[in-house]
């Protein structure tokens, strides 16, 4: 047997999954979310992870999407590429209050578990354009985003 694939993070840095684990020893990750992830969550975090988007003006928008907001953005950039990575970022940290005070390599794990998924669903939802989801980390966080790749001319001058 083979296993593909590795653990999305590591488990005694989590308090709750890790104290599962020391009374539960010979269980796994899946019986843990059974016994604890309740249905309204599951869905919750599923948005999360797998959004919808909206496409406007030939920009892709994570869906909550407010037209006013990137008009104001457009008006100040005019690079639709700059307003959907503004538009699009998120902070782990705000996302997800159990992080506030997590170390980093939750923060990370969190972030490249979503950035796989954003991968995955803008593939799914637009897989005739090409798109890019970024994970960077400032000093007190680690945000993501996702930006639709154009050339120059595509962008109004920027790319």
């Amino acid at each position: 047997m083979e296993t593909l694939g590795s653990p999305v993070v590591d488990p005694t840095l989590l308090p709750d999954l890790a104290g599962w684990l020391a009374v539960n020893p010979s269980e796994t990750f899946d019986e843990y979310a059974h016994s604890a992830i309740q249905l309204d969550h599951f869905f919750v975090v599923g948005s999360l992870l797998w959004p919808n988007l909206v496409r406007h003006r030939g920009g892709l928008f994570l869906e909550g999407f407010n037209v006013n907001r990137f008009n104001q953005w457009f008006t100040q950039s005019s690079s639709l590429t700059a307003v959907e990575r503004v538009m699009n970022h998120r902070h782990m940290r705000d996302m997800l209050r159990s992080l506030d005070d997590a170390p980093r390599a939750v923060l990370v794990s969190a972030a490249t578990l979503m950035q796989q998924c954003w991968e995955a669903r803008l593939k799914q939802l637009s897989p005739d354009v090409p798109t890019k989801v970024e994970m960077y980390q400032t000093e007190h966080d680690v945000e993501i985003t996702f930006y639709t790749i154009r050339t120059d001319k595509m962008n109004g001058g920027s790319g």
